[in-house]
């Protein structure tokens, strides 16, 4: 039985440009805020995933 693609290439490249543009953009924000509060990335991302996962 054939693979059934879901998306066409024209929709996965989009799909893909825009997961490296968000992506890029979170990148960015953790280093303005590890810069803005005088703390390591590494604090900055632990902090938002104990966050997400608080309410989970």
């Amino acid at each position: 039985m054939a693979k059934k693609e879901l998306f066409t290439k024209k929709e996965k490249d989009l799909t893909v440009s825009v997961h490296y543009s968000i992506r890029g953009s979170l990148a960015k924000k953790v280093e303005e805020d590890a810069e803005k509060y005088n703390i390591t990335k590494s604090k900055v991302v632990d902090t938002i995933l104990e966050d997400y996962y608080k309410d989970k």
